[in-house]
């Protein structure tokens, strides 16, 4: 008869869940070049945000890294992206759907010549399932004009 690891005095202690922080509350993000524009964010497993500009990775100031301690990111968490007015994303992952934080996520907006287009995003992030743990709302730019 096998004995359980409670049974046997063991703790389990679950992982470290992290603060979950998303602090963009309507922070602006603005790409521009001549011909196209590409702007859009990256939730990372690192457990960083980053403004993808152009093609480049910015990663933003500790207050709004998606969790903290970084160290603390698991596989086990997920994001969604929700467009709340504007456009919606045309580029990176699917939006209305929980994706898990096992690979980086992307979320992009793209403007072709001579035109700008905005999209304001909602960002979630929950645990295994579970409640939303953090949202953020980010107002995204993209000006070839």
């Amino acid at each position: 008869m096998s004995v359980s690891a409670a049974a046997k005095g063991v703790i389990m202690v679950p992982p470290d869940p992290g603060v979950v922080t998303l602090s963009g509350n309507l922070l602006g993000w603005t790409a521009t070049g001549v011909g196209s524009a590409t702007i859009g964010i990256r939730i990372d497993t690192d457990g960083q945000i980053y403004e993808l500009n152009n093609g480049t990775p910015t990663a933003r100031s500790t207050s709004t890294d998606w969790i903290i301690p970084n160290s603390a990111a698991r596989t086990l968490h997920q994001v969604w992206c929700e467009t709340t007015s504007g456009n919606d994303p045309d580029g990176g992952d699917a939006i209305d759907t929980w994706h898990n934080l096992n690979t980086d996520r992307e979320f992009t907006l793209s403007a072709g010549a001579s035109e700008i287009v905005t999209g304001t995003w909602n960002i979630i992030i929950r645990f295994n399932g579970g409640a939303d743990l953090d949202n953020g709302s980010y107002i995204m730019t993209a000006d070839t004009t």
